[in-house]
């Protein structure tokens, strides 16, 4: 078992020993068989004689692991705001040497800005991606219990006790929160939670996950929520006892002698044993599935997402991948051709973690020399369709490895499949690509869309669908259009109105359209997000639906 103590102002307290603890399994005593008190700031471990633990400690070994679970669809941009500097401070001011960070947004993001890691700089940089969406709605189910599944499963793989953070505005409305915990015991981790918001009077999801795991609900500003996590995980007690149960979640309780002083352990045994490390696995398709369940453990070949929901005979996930070429390991033969593969596992999961596709396959490249510099000009471009059975909120996770440097990477995001059947006024994701690839097959136009890196002064074309547009009495759509840019939660630009007439639109179930953005040379690089706001004429109603994009 794993515990902290804290005095009555939140300091750690230090200085207990085995007589101070008493350990019950199903209510019946068990002697401390092994007791030590570990110091994550110094490093020191203090072992109780003749107590010895059943593995060593190596001080230099002893180090803090936070994972910021940051759910970034379903805040506000108030929020976002508030949660950037004091994450900021905390890295510059209270990270120290035997630290290490990672922080996981929920709508998606890059293995490399993933990563555990006590290298400031790339934290900071994870730390400024934390921006709402003003042209996102908020998902229709709370989508960081997904995600924390997500990064409970690799944090399997990491070695030590760690403190994962979830920052949030809205609960969940279904959890298994004793499956969650049990996996946050087998990953050594205790939970914080820290409403970014006021939630509901008893916050079940979250004050489970805290109560269960040795973590807290912290519902103070967030500076005093991080100072109070960082207190709590400067010193633990490990304490081992002889268990008499068969079951492998033995019902134990650990209570403290002393009065005046705060206890916080999780209800079952933490496993201090990692799970093996991807480098056991055998198979490729195997690696990377491991891969996929260890996030923070993936390397740095950079991967990209585009997801674009549509709806023609059922629901779709068009699932676009992009890979950077420059960090694949290419092959110059002499007959001319350059070669590389490519290891891909996409999968699809709802919030719920139901997996509605697993897909492994292995991408065989032999070019000639045109195609080559196509290709390292334009990047690696993948697409899979994916049939959705049930609209909802989804999860794509994909893993990449190089077939021969072995190099990997990973990358997820989150999308929402809404219910066209409902009659509502709808508009599909959004495919934005260079104009001059707008004409090609849809096939070609989408993997053009794929990375969604375009160059300052580049002139751009977007198509989407709209589902459920009203028609007149002449069988008409009268459509009022409108497109915004946003730039860190700013916007920027904003067009005015342009009227629409679609003929023959009665019976039609989607109406194909398209858009040109032309940005000026003037335009300065960075992340921006296109929103295109639609109105029905005929019907009053408004719908709308963004991609994000960055300039070069």
């Amino acid at each position: 078992m794993d515990a902290v103590v804290v005095d009555s102002q939140g300091n750690p307290v230090r200085n207990l020993g085995p007589g101070d603890f008493t350990i019950s399994e199903r209510a019946e005593p068990r002697p401390i068989a092994s007791f030590a008190a570990v110091d994550t700031v110094s490093g020191a471990v203090r072992v109780a004689a003749p107590l010895p633990l059943p593995m060593k400690i190596d001080p230099g070994d002893v180090h803090r692991t936070f994972v910021l679970v940051v759910d970034d669809a379903g805040i506000s941009a108030s929020a976002a705001a508030a949660l950037r500097d004091p994450l900021m401070v905390f890295v510059n001011q209270q990270i120290g040497p035997r630290d290490s960070v990672a922080l996981i947004r929920t709508s998606g993001g890059m293995g490399l800005m993933e990563q555990i890691t006590s290298e400031k700089p790339l934290i900071r940089a994870a730390i400024e991606t934390i921006v709402s969406n003003p042209a996102a709605r908020p998902p229709s189910e709370a989508p960081w219990v997904e995600t924390l599944n997500y990064v409970l499963e690799g944090l399997r793989a990491i070695e030590g006790r760690k403190a994962v953070a979830v920052f949030f505005e809205r609960e969940p409305d279904n959890c298994d929160v004793l499956a969650l915990a049990a996996l946050a015991d087998r990953a050594w981790s205790s939970i914080y939670v820290v409403p970014l918001a006021p939630v509901a009077a008893k916050p079940y999801v979250a004050a489970g996950l805290a109560a269960t795991t040795g973590g807290l609900v912290l519902s103070q500003p967030v500076p005093a929520a991080l100072t109070r996590i960082f207190q709590s995980e400067a010193s633990y007690y490990l304490l081992g006892f002889p268990s008499e149960g068969s079951s492998a979640a033995p019902e134990v309780s650990l209570k403290l002698a002393r009065p005046g002083l705060e206890l916080r352990a999780r209800l079952q045994p933490a496993g201090i044993k990692p799970r093996p490390h991807i480098a056991d696995s055998g198979s490729p398709a195997a690696g990377l599935r491991l891969l996929l369940a260890s996030p923070m453990e993936a390397g740095s070949l950079p991967v990209r997402i585009t997801a674009l929901f549509s709806r023609t005979t059922g629901n779709w996930l068009d699932v676009l991948l992009w890979v950077d070429p420059h960090d694949l390991t290419f092959t110059h033969r002499l007959n001319g051709l350059h070669t590389a593969g490519l290891d891909v596992l996409i999968r699809v999961c709802n919030i719920s973690g139901l997996v509605a596709d697993d897909h492994a396959e292995t991408v065989s490249l032999s070019l000639e020399s045109d195609a080559y510099r196509q290709i390292l000009a334009e990047g690696v471009r993948l697409s899979r369709r994916v049939p959705i059975a049930q609209p909802g909120v989804f999860a794509i996770h994909v893993a990449v490895r190089d077939s021969t440097s072995t190099k990997t990477g990973i990358a997820h995001r989150l999308v929402e499949v809404p219910d066209v059947s409902k009659g509502e006024l709808l508009l599909s994701g959004i495919a934005l690509l260079p104009a001059a690839a707008a004409d090609d097959t849809d096939a070609a136009a989408g993997l053009a869309s794929a990375r969604r890196v375009f160059q300052v002064g580049q002139h751009l074309a977007y198509t989407y669908f709209v589902y459920n547009a009203a028609s007149d009495s002449q069988n008409r759509a009268q459509l009022e259009v409108r497109t915004a840019l946003y730039i860190g939660g700013r916007m920027v630009y904003e067009s005015a109105p342009t009227s629409l007439t679609v003929g023959d639109a009665s019976g039609k179930k989607w109406l194909s359209l398209r858009g040109t953005l032309k940005l000026g040379a003037s335009t300065t690089g960075g992340d921006f997000v296109l929103e295109v706001l639609i109105s029905d004429m005929v019907k009053p109603r408004t719908a709308s639906q963004w991609t994000d994009f960055s300039l070069r």
